[in-house]
């Protein structure tokens, strides 16, 4: 069910919320997270992250600006996919919203 929540449209900016079965309810999850988590399902994480973006309309800011070029987007998304993995995955796991297998 997770997934199918993941790769909704949505509204671009809305959070993303996630049923989790330890919890009991819903978790929301920034638009950006929901791109990441995606994308750790696939050989190329930070292409397939920044895919995702582009499809939600989505864009990234590095130091006040906007990044608009896909090269500068894909690099800060290879300096953001560590953070994710070792800081808020486990705790989506831990919830029963992510598979450990990501």
């Amino acid at each position: 069910m997770n997934r199918k929540l993941l790769e909704a449209p949505g509204s671009p900016g809305g959070a993303v919320v996630l049923a989790s079965t330890i919890a009991g309810t819903g978790i929301s999850i920034a638009p950006l997270e929901a791109c990441l988590l995606l994308a750790l399902a696939t050989e190329d994480p930070v292409g397939a992250a920044a895919a995702q973006l582009e499809r939600r309309g989505l864009q990234l800011n590095e130091g006040g600006r906007v990044l608009t070029d896909p090269d500068a987007t894909r690099a800060a998304i290879a300096q953001i996919l560590p953070v994710f993995v070792s800081g808020k995955l486990p705790k989506l796991v831990s919830l029963g919203v992510a598979e450990a297998a990501l």
